[in-house]
């Protein structure tokens, strides 16, 4: 049995509907509903408000309702169309209600209407902005999307294809807010996030883009209506890993100059403003590069480089800063500051600027600069940093040459030995040794291509061959080979056994130390020289001082990576003339064999005689003949007369005698030596 009771009063809606039928973000929203009294009573006092759910939550709340419609008498079956008009509303999916107010209503099931209304874009709302066609490895294809706009826009039931236009793929067909001014990639699958991790992404499964031949990206909005496409070729970039970029989002999307290859080191961007995108305010710092200017003298390290306003609109003062990169981690700290540097004139879109700074700061050797530009209304600051290598000279006899092993025994190989003379450690990286240079092409090499540093008052050792290690047992320690070099030379060093040049350049090409050696250096007793070094007597006297070389008295026959055999230091003197050792024996065995004359002089360049006598006032030996020298100067006396005997035991005097060059005035000293021998 069915009972049926008739209501009164009872006003309900019939439909609810939205128009236009294709609404754009840009479109006013017209609702229109129907309005029946289902009742058996006319109706009067009635209203009609009308809500947009714009936080949609599913809720009527008061503080969303837009319109509002007063009913006047509405009879039993009756009905009548209430209309609002709402402003345009984002894209995507929206919510509207309408609300019947009747008091004396019997029934409220039909007093509310909800309506669903799809919201479309227009063109270029989102637009292609990256894609990534040809992967490296795994990953897998995708594009980046930006919302060009100032609204969130919803994607959901977008949908995406290639050149072929009738297979469409949904991008989602859930809800998807892109806030504005934001990007979000469409990956084909969610491995996208583990190579890039953070970046916003829906993984959608469309169709292959093609790597090699020309293909298409086209995105629909939710009524299927093309909001951005690309038509690309390979040959605007985007090949071997790298993504295709967008360059300008005010160009068109059909221009091959609005793309190319991303020139991120990660080899694209997805999430991020593009590597090669023109933005509003954009500066670039390009490849610095070196220059040396001289200043006193010395070389002076100049970097050089252009800055690009590369952006839309103009720039003022631009501040660069310079640090130096010592502890080698490629950030800028500020415990390595250098100096700061600000333009003098304002920079125009589309142009450039010179700069040219001196960096007198920087340390002998390899420096990595680091230039920053900083201008605060910058959106781009990735290109905002460049980075130098400014290679700095040594000074002259930094390190200086100290022993040489031009003429080995057969089976053994040349060496030379280096010695760090400076208070401070040295890299001998990308530092080159050469002989003397022949008529069309001279014997070059390099030192090491790798770091290698050596210690203040430390040796380096380089040889042609491992055999070194056969000579010397004691230098195959694990600390010893940190100062060696072998450069696995079959044919040698190329030294002359007849003389030759050995000249050391730093990594900036300076010579460093050079000598011009030949076989007279040798100690005179010594009849047999081969598989003897020349070793240096004196660390701080000239290179090329054939007094300051002689005969390595070690039974080894060298002392590679360790104090020389015959090696002497001075002793400091305030006087004019003084002797160390003193007494000395110039018996070859390497112990007090030479006798440093060291003088001390008020002129600052003079013109030197030193002349060694006898007991008998006969002259032994004419050590110095009019050479050039300034206030302080050293001289070794071998303990041999100009015969290259050796000298008698006994007492001799050494009669110094300086001329000044400015005044001629004639200053002498005199002093007695003693030639000893070991007890």
């Amino acid at each position: 049995v069915s009972i049926s009771f008739a209501t009164g009063y009872d006003i309900g809606f019939s439909s609810i509907a939205a128009t236009p039928e294709d609404l754009t973000r840009k479109d006013p929203v017209s609702l229109k509903t129907c309005i029946k009294n289902f009742g058996s009573l006319p109706a009067s006092a009635y209203s009609v408000r009308f809500f947009y759910d714009g936080n949609r939550n599913g809720h009527s709340d008061p503080a969303e309702q837009f319109s509002e419609y007063q009913g006047n008498v509405l009879a039993p079956r009756d009905s009548i169309t209430c209309t609002a008009l709402h402003a345009p509303v984002t894209a995507g999916e929206n919510s509207f209600a309408a609300l019947i107010e009747f008091p004396p209503d019997e029934n409220r099931t039909n007093d509310s209407a909800w309506i669903n209304v799809m919201v479309g874009s227009i063109t270029s709302d989102i637009l292609i902005n990256e894609i990534m066609y040809c992967p490296a490895g795994d990953e897998p294809e995708w594009v980046e999307l930006f919302n060009t706009t100032s609204d969130t826009i919803d994607i959901k039931k977008w949908r995406i294809s290639d050149s072929n236009t009738s297979i469409k793929s949904w991008i989602t067909r859930e809800r998807k807010a892109v806030p504005p001014r934001s990007f979000m990639v469409v990956a084909k699958d969610a491995s996208f996030a583990e190579f890039h991790p953070g970046v916003p992404f829906v993984a959608a499964d469309f169709s292959a883009f093609n790597n090699f031949t020309p293909d298409a990206v086209v995105i629909y909005d939710n009524h299927g209506n093309a909001i951005d496409s690309v038509m690309y070729t390979p040959s605007w970039g985007g090949q071997n890993g790298k993504s295709l970029e967008r360059v300008d989002q005010e160009w068109s999307s059909q221009q091959s100059i609005n793309w190319g290859s991303s020139r991120d080191s990660a080899g694209s961007t997805p999430g991020f403003i593009n590597s090669i995108a023109r933005l509003d305010y954009d500066i670039e710092i390009g490849h610095p590069c070196q220059r040396d200017i001289i200043v006193n003298g010395k070389a002076v390290p100049v970097v050089l480089f252009s800055v690009y306003n590369i952006g839309r609109h103009g720039v003022d003062t631009i501040l660069l800063r310079f640090y130096t990169d010592i502890n080698n981690n490629a950030q800028p700290e500020q415990s390595e500051f250098l100096q700061t540097l600000r333009s003098d004139r304002p920079l125009p879109a589309g142009d450039s600027m010179e700069f040219s700074e001196s960096l007198p700061q920087l340390v002998s050797g390899e420096n990595t600069v680091i230039i920053l530009a900083d201008w605060p209304r910058d959106t781009n600051i990735k290109n905002n940093r460049a980075t130098v290598s400014v290679k700095r000279g040594f000074e002259p006899r930094r390190i200086v040459i100290n022993e040489i092993m031009y003429d080995p025994l057969p089976g053994q190989t040349e060496w030379f030995e280096l010695l760090n003379r400076s208070d401070d450690s040295i890299d001998l990286a990308n530092w080159i040794f050469h002989d003397k240079p022949g008529s069309t092409s001279m014997n070059s090499f390099e030192l090491s291509s790798q770091p290698f540093v050596i210690e203040s008052g430390g040796y380096a050792v380089i040889a042609a061959d491992s055999t070194l290690f056969q000579m010397y047992p004691d230098l195959a320690g694990s600390e010893s080979r940190d100062r060696i070099r072998i450069l696995n030379r079959s044919t040698g060093l190329s030294f002359n056994n007849d003389g030759d040049d050995l000249i050391l350049k730093d990594l900036t090409g300076q010579v460093i130390d050079s000598i011009a050696y030949i076989p007279a250096w040798h100690h005179p007793g010594v009849e047999d020289t081969r598989g003897r070094s020349l070793e240096r007597i004196n660390r701080d006297m000239d290179s090329n001082d054939p007094r300051n070389w002689s005969t390595c008295v070690n039974m080894a026959g060298g002392t590679p990576g360790g104090i020389n055999s015959v090696r002497t230091t001075g002793t400091n003197s305030s006087s004019m003339i003084s002797l160390s050792p003193n007494p000395f024996s110039p018996d070859g065995d390497g112990f007090e064999d030479f006798c440093i004359i060291r003088y001390n002089l008020s002129s600052l360049a003079a013109t030197l005689n030193i002349k060694i006598y006898d007991i008998k006032g006969r002259l032994v030996r004419l050590l110095a003949n009019g050479e050039q020298t300034g206030p302080q100067g050293e001289m070794i006396w071998d303990g041999y007369d100009d015969n290259r005997q050796r000298a008698r035991i006994g007492v001799y005097v050494i009669f110094l005698e300086a001329t000044d060059r400015t005044n001629s005035s004639v200053a002498t000293a005199k002093a007695v030596s003693v030639v000893a021998v070991k007890l």
